[in-house]
């Protein structure tokens, strides 16, 4: 039923959909030149989670790892 359920939602006509809005961050630093994060997303009434870490490369930041929950 809920496979069937988003299939339709998925070919349907299209829905506004409300835009996620993030409810909490919160980053620490490690060492020097890494930042791990997570935040508390709320997405068409589903909460979820993110957490990342993000790694200083020649004064840039780059993604590392991303998990998603």
């Amino acid at each position: 039923m809920l496979a069937q359920r988003r299939a339709a939602d998925s070919v349907g006509p299209s829905r506004r959909r409300r835009p996620a809005v993030v409810r909490r961050v919160v980053v620490c630093e490690p060492r020097d030149g890494v930042a791990e994060a997570t935040a508390v997303v709320v997405d068409g009434g589903r909460i979820r989670a993110l957490a990342m870490r993000l790694a200083g490369y020649d004064g840039e930041w780059r993604l590392v790892v991303l998990e998603l929950g």
